[in-house]
């Protein structure tokens, strides 16, 4: 949960920081601050080019190579490339969740590994998926917990 307290400290302190303006030297001159938005758009490219700009790039050659018609076409083929990247955008911070729990067990020795497959090719009912991600319900507390983790509930 470290990405979590740094954005819940990045907030707070961009909540409480005075506004930007002119403070006064000793002097009694005027300082404004340092204009750092050139470093933010910079950070926000490098971020947008890291994360968006290769599938757009692939999407592109597809377009004009003429690939894009094994995937329904170029309208589909845009529609499903910015879909894709509206739902891996809304799942990043989850699976960032999940897997800061998951280190976190390991570093704690809360986790034996991983558990072997069931090649039953059974399903998993929503409330064993609610279960395992630590979210009880309400009606039964900690039991929902327990259960995930493989130990009995308290009667």
């Amino acid at each position: 949960l470290f990405w979590l307290a740094f954005i819940a400290a990045t907030l707070i302190g961009a909540a409480l920081a005075p506004p930007p303006g002119p403070w006064f030297s000793p002097s009694g001159r005027p300082v404004f601050p340092i204009d750092e938005t050139g470093k933010a758009l910079a950070l926000a490219g490098g971020v947008f080019g890291l994360l968006f700009l290769p599938k757009l790039l692939i999407a592109l050659e597809a377009s004009f190579s003429g690939r894009a018609a094994r995937f329904g076409g170029r309208l589909r083929l845009w529609g499903s490339t910015l879909a894709e990247i509206l739902v891996s955008s809304v799942i990043a911070p989850l699976q960032m969740m999940f897997q800061t729990r998951s280190v976190l067990q390991v570093l704690f020795g809360l986790d034996g590994g991983w558990p072997s497959q069931s090649r039953e090719g059974g399903r998993v009912s929503w409330k064993e998926s609610r279960a395992a991600t630590g979210l009880a319900d309400p009606a039964r507390g900690a039991d929902d917990r327990r259960a995930a983790a493989g130990a009995e509930p308290v009667a």
